[in-house]
This record gives structure tokens, sequence and C-alpha cells, in this order.
């Protein structure tokens, strides 16, 4: 389970909740998330997304890992509100990982379609593991050719019983169309211990 919360500086919040499944073993992955907005016009559930993830490389042990991810974007939310895109659209994910002794690098490349707009983007991250549980980190998002968003921040966590939890903060500055913005971004999500007793250093959480 993941669990997000995004707030800017006009005070607009943007949340999300992500579970996800095995599904026949731990090759195959099955996941929706349910993302809620509250701006100065609207509140509300947007579109929700259906994810296949497929990990055709990688086996947790510090094997480098590529996992492609396919999502169906159904539109629930009110796009007359702004909540939604209007129509049924999709995603395409291919995220690539490696660890170097302490260091976890991410990329990914991206493409979204949906019927306002046709847009790729590339992500990657570095996460140092300075101790077991605490994780220094910092993300690149590109989104099409005029939206830039860097993201410095840190992750901490620990195991309790069979689950281990991690609380992440980030400040997101992005800029956009000559306008440079800076929010802030929490993110807490929690998971079995016997895939995630390296720490919670593992996933790049851009896009």
């Amino acid at each position: 389970t993941i669990g997000t919360l995004r707030m800017s500086a006009r005070n607009d919040w943007e949340s999300s909740l992500t579970q996800e499944w095995p599904l026949l073993g731990h090759t195959h992955q099955v996941s929706y998330s349910i993302p809620y907005a509250t701006t100065t016009s609207a509140r509300g559930v947007g579109d929700v997304m259906l994810n296949y993830r497929f990990q055709l490389m990688g086996d947790g042990n510090g094997t480098p890992a590529f996992s492609p991810r396919f999502s169906l974007i159904l539109p629930t939310g009110n796009s007359a509100r702004g909540l939604g895109e209007g129509g049924v659209g999709w995603q395409m994910n291919l995220p690539f990982s490696e660890q170097a002794r302490d260091l976890y690098l991410h990329w990914n490349v991206g493409f979204t379609r949906v019927p306002s707009i046709s847009r790729p983007h590339v992500g990657a991250s570095a996460i140092w593991r300075a101790a077991p549980m605490l994780h220094p980190l910092v993300e690149a998002l590109v989104e099409g050719t005029d939206r830039i968003t860097l993201s410095p921040g840190m992750r901490v966590g620990w195991n309790r019983h069979d689950a281990q939890w991690v609380i992440g903060i980030a400040a997101p500055l992005t800029r956009e169309d000559g306008v440079t913005t800076l929010s802030g971004l929490a993110i807490s999500p929690t998971s079995s211990r016997s895939s995630e007793d390296r720490g919670p250093a593992k996933a790049g959480h851009y896009r």
C-alpha cells in the first residue's frame, strides 16, 4: 500500500492511494491507484488507474531490475471540474533499477495517452543508503517538452512485525511554461518484509 499527499504553494492538495497484489507469484503484480484532489474550484476523486506490472528482470537481491508496467486510465473523475481527462486513456512505463553498493539508481521512460493530450515522460532518481533505514534521495522528471520537476527528499523506515513502514518527504520544484512552483510531498508505503528486508530504497516514486 502506498499513500501520497502533495500540497502546492496555492494550497491545492493532491493525494492518491495505491494497492498492489501478487498475481500467481511476485513475477506478475496488479494494482489500482485512486487519486483525490482539492483545489480552489473543485474537490473529488480523479481518474482511477488499473495497473499490471511484469518483473522481467531482478530477484530483489541486488541484481538489476526491469519491470514494465501498463496502466488503464478510467474516466471516473469529473472532467468539467478539472478532476479528470474526460475519457479512457492508458499509460506505459519502462522502469529500470540498479544498485551500486549503498547507491540505488532508477530510470524510467514512459508514455501517457488520454483524450486531451499525448505526453512522453522520462524520470531518474538516486537514493543513498546513508543508514539501513535512512535514505537521502533526489528525483528528476521531464514530461513532454514543457515541464521539468526536480525533487530532493529523504526517506526513513522501520520494520514492525511482518511489515515494513516507510515515510518519505520531498520538496518538488517544477518549471512549466516559464513559471517555477514549489510544493511539498509526503509518501508512506508499507509492504511485507519478505520482499523488502534490504531496506526501503528499492523503488523510485516518480511517475
